[in-house]
């Protein structure tokens, strides 16, 4: 992997598969980021791309977070991204589940990305600023509960009330935040979702294009207006929203209706 002193630093956690894989190359192929991806194992995918560089770290173990959050720290003036992309839903519905099963959970999906914004944000000066990217899920734009999945929903939903407060806490340091919410895309984290909760498992028409391209958009362009903002990689227009933001569009509450008004307005559906 080469590296430049120019070349700004962005850690995508959950970045050996799936959307985190797939924003990590796109960033790469644009140049001028030395990008950092974290996960449990080293995949295939990853260890073939000499460009990424890879972190070994399990989300669930504060210790790892800890670890992971003190690496970000040391970047000192060339961090300029995070991407809390890293997810797992709980397997089992909440009364099978054990203790350190749910305190897992909340650490990988709420812990992690807390603890790494805390660190995130300790680097930040107002002159270079930076981006913080909460991926939200399915969970948080979609209907609520189904089985297993309850301590899933409600993580995301909690990272998107996060981003709204640290888009505005950010704002002495110009550091922006994003909730971003990819719609139902094709991953092998939506394969897990519903092969725990039995429910037949079909491939969905959802890419994560457009997820990557509204992640690219955010990073590169930073619209100081939207941060705070919940957006919909499927629906959103970034464009469109940073010249014509409504307050009422633009909040967590109004998402679920929008993405759920969309997704049946395509289907032809009433």
């Amino acid at each position: 992997m080469s590296s430049t002193e120019k070349n700004k630093n962005v850690l995508i956690t959950g970045g050996t598969r799936g959307i985190g894989l797939d924003i990590a190359r796109a960033l790469l192929d644009l140049g001028g980021f030395d990008v950092h991806v974290c996960g449990r194992s080293l995949t295939p995918d990853v260890e073939a791309d000499q460009r990424i560089v890879f972190h070994q770290c399990d989300l669930s173990n504060p210790e790892e977070i800890e670890a992971m959050a003190a690496m970000v720290s040391g970047w000192g003036d060339r961090a300029f991204g995070l991407i809390n992309n890293a997810a797992e839903p709980a397997a089992g519905s909440l009364q099978d589940l054990e203790g350190d099963q749910i305190l897992g959970s909340i650490n990988l999906n709420i812990a992690g990305p807390v603890i790494l914004s805390r660190a995130f944000l300790a680097t930040a000066d107002e002159t270079r600023g930076g981006v913080i990217i909460n991926i939200l899920g399915a969970g948080a734009g979609w209907r609520l509960g189904g089985k297993s999945r309850s301590l899933y929903y409600a993580a995301k939903t909690w990272l998107a009330g996060f981003t709204e407060a640290l888009g505005q806490e950010g704002v002495p340091l110009n550091v922006l935040c994003f909730g971003v919410s990819p719609g139902s895309a094709d991953t092998e984290l939506r394969r897990r979702i519903l092969e725990d909760a039995g429910e037949p498992y079909t491939r969905s028409t959802g890419a994560t294009v457009p997820t990557v391209e509204m992640v690219l958009s955010l990073l590169t362009g930073r619209p100081k207006r939207l941060t705070g903002r919940i957006l919909s990689a499927q629906w959103d227009d970034l464009q469109i929203l940073d010249a014509e933001i409504q307050e009422e569009e633009a909040q967590f509450g109004c998402l679920r209706r929008i993405d759920i008004r969309n997704f049946h307005s395509a289907k032809g559906e009433e």
